[in-house]
């Protein structure tokens, strides 16, 4: 109960036989604090709740038959409250991360303890303060988390809250800086991922401009030209990024150019012989 507020305890019998009797303790003596009335009553009453009220008080109830009785701890002041949980956490392998709680009320001095439980069991961490800092995470560090906060009057558990752990987004395949797309070809981008808090997103540009992907791999992306043409020409950029806070980038310039069929060349390849063997023969003929 708030200090300096009134406050009652209640006794109700059910069964037996009346004439019924009443007393009450406290902490096991008889009451002493003045600002108490009914102790040889069903209501116990408190006016203005001191710290000296706090304890846990008896009724015994009495009958010819025999006795029993009832028991209630009343708390002077506030109980340890919770003004803020620790908050699920991502972060990524090597990196730092804290829990804290803020916590009012309480009777005597606050200690704390942090627990994590990972695969079922349930670990003491960190050191008697309201902040848990882990530095240098690894996957050992992934679990939940949360505070045990002990006062005198007993111990208080805060919410739990999960840290999920992620190797630091990394492209396994990305574009070329330059490139040349044959016209009326197609041609592929495509980049791959790994590590990174899932799900991973891609964002395509060309020419500064949004486009849609034609297709979304396991960890990757594609953008397939189909027919190019020669507006197809320019800077194609693709973004990835996870759901924490890695982003990459990769950029392709794309040039089209005429491709050169293979009959072609053999075509080029004889003409070049016969004019080598007509100049052979004038050459024959100048020297006769």
């Amino acid at each position: 109960m708030p200090f300096g507020s009134p406050a009652t305890l209640t006794v109700q019998v059910t069964g037996g036989t009346p004439p019924f009797t009443y007393l009450w303790t406290k902490d096991g003596a008889p009451i002493a604090e003045g600002n108490v009335t009914g102790i040889t009553g069903p209501v116990l009453s408190f006016t203005n709740v001191q710290a000296g009220n706090e304890g846990l008080y008896r009724c015994t109830v009495t009958n010819t038959a025999g006795s029993d009785y009832a028991e209630r701890n009343l708390y002077a002041g506030s109980l340890i409250t919770f003004i803020q949980q620790p908050q699920a956490r991502r972060a990524y392998y090597g990196d730092s991360v804290f829990f804290q709680v803020v916590v009012g009320g309480g009777k005597g001095t606050r200690t704390y303890q942090w627990k994590r439980q990972r695969g079922g069991i349930i670990t003491n961490v960190g050191v008697n303060s309201p902040v848990l800092t882990l530095n240098n995470l690894s996957a050992n560090n992934a679990g939940t988390y949360w505070c045990v906060v002990t006062d005198d009057r007993g111990d208080y558990p805060s919410n739990e809250a999960t840290l999920t752990l992620a190797a630091r987004l990394a492209f396994t395949q990305t574009l070329p800086a330059e490139d040349t797309a044959i016209f009326a070809k197609d041609y592929l981008l495509r980049v791959r991922t790994t590590g990174g808090h899932d799900p991973v997103f891609f964002d395509w540009q060309f020419n500064g401009v949004p486009v849609a992907p034609t297709a979304t791999l396991p960890n990757g992306s594609d953008l397939q030209l189909t027919n190019v043409a020669f507006e197809d020409a320019g800077i194609y950029m693709v973004t990835a990024f996870d759901s924490y806070t890695d982003t990459l980038t990769a950029q392709c310039e794309l040039e089209v150019a005429y491709g050169t069929p293979v009959a072609g060349l053999g075509g080029l390849a004889a003409a070049a012989a016969g004019l080598a063997l007509a100049g052979a023969a004038a050459l024959r003929r100048r020297r006769r």
